[in-house]
């Protein structure tokens, strides 16, 4: 398989790889296109970049078609099994780099599959594929997140993600089932160092945001909702200082309503997603909801909660990064600067009890 070194992609690829990096290559070898494909890649970004740790996430074969596709079944699983034989040569071992120093073709390699073929998957024509919901693409998300912001080094060990270095590793679920609260996220910070939470609460943060979201997208759309808002509190002071920057203050409401209703609904799709990844003795999602006494008196009375999270907002920082923008640009900006405060008071103020 060769590559055309004066493609486009490829040269735009090459150019944004930075030593201090690692490059993450997905793909599976459900067809044996990727076992072909990845290894051949990792190999041609390995003989110009001897420095830059070179990570393959790859899918084996985690379902099965319906019975009247066994043919379609039959020639996929040929050349599944062919691929893996070239996909394993190719990337085992070392290379000589253009220093002629000898290295390792790749640094790790996680292979993602399933004790159990699942048999509830529809078949599809190529090209006209949807996404198939299910647990073990979240997991494959997690890793090659992790691989980004926590270093090989801390990923390796007996309780890291990796047991050794330079091997195949598979997935294995736990006996009893993975559990949410036992999947690490490793998560960028401002200082530059990943801090490690759980799936489990970043479900919890999200659901929380989506709920604080509705809430200011209320306040925003026309008042108060009752029970929720007193009506005689002013605007917040940074949003009443962002609004009068706006070029049209009467038309800002509208846009801080639309880019707060277009955040919610991301956050609720993403929720919704997510609860439907369960599967009995394999993935088991339990209560994904923060429980504290603080965050349930926060819910009923949103106000003061809201507040604090928008003036605490750098209005100057944000007045820099939306100059010369339009007042759309300038809302969603500070919905996502709201999002963050709300992201951060979250962790300090409703997970030091649960």
């Amino acid at each position: 398989m060769a590559i055309d070194i004066n493609d486009n992609v490829l040269k735009e690829l090459i150019n944004k790889v930075n030593n201090n990096n690692p490059i993450v290559i997905c793909g599976s070898v459900f067809g044996g296109t990727g076992a072909g494909g990845v290894p051949t890649i990792a190999n041609y970004l390995r003989n110009r970049f001897h420095d830059v740790p070179i990570i393959i996430l790859d899918f084996v074969k985690w379902f099965e078609l319906p019975r009247e596709r066994d043919d379609e079944d039959k020639r996929l699983q040929c050349n599944s099994e062919s691929g893996m034989f070239y996909f394993k040569d190719e990337i085992v071992g070392k290379v000589i780099d253009l220093n002629g120093e000898k290295v390792d073709k790749v640094n790790s390699c996680v292979l993602f599959g399933l004790k159990s073929l699942e048999s509830d998957i529809n078949y599809e024509e190529v090209g006209k594929q949807n996404e198939k919901k299910h647990f073990i693409n979240l997991i494959a998300a997690v890793v090659a997140n992790n691989s980004f912001h926590c270093s090989l080094d801390n990923l390796h060990g007996r309780n890291g993600l990796f047991p050794n270095k330079n091997a195949f590793y598979g997935y294995l679920i736990p006996a009893k089932g993975l559990n949410p609260s036992g999947l690490d996220v490793y998560l960028p910070s401002p200082d530059g160092n990943a801090k490690k939470a759980t799936m489990d609460n970043i479900i919890k943060t999200a659901k929380a945001i989506e709920r604080f979201l509705r809430f200011f997208e209320n306040y925003i759309n026309g008042g108060p909702p009752r029970l929720s808002f007193a009506p005689g509190l002013v605007l917040p002071k940074t949003l009443r200082m962002a609004i009068n920057y706006m070029l049209d203050r009467k038309k800002c409401y509208e846009y801080f309503k639309r880019k707060t209703e277009q955040k919610r609904n991301d956050l609720k799709d993403w929720i919704e997603w997510y609860s439907e990844l369960t599967r009995p003795g394999e993935f088991i999602i339990e209560q994904i909801e923060i429980e504290s006494e603080d965050y349930n008196k926060a819910k009923r009375c949103p106000m003061s909660f809201l507040s604090r999270c928008i003036n605490n907002i750098d209005v100057n920082e944000w007045k820099d990064k939306t100059k010369g923008k339009t007042d759309e640009e300038k809302a969603e900006e500070f919905v996502d600067q709201i999002i963050i405060q709300f992201r951060q008071e979250i962790n300090i103020e409703f997970f030091r009890n649960t």
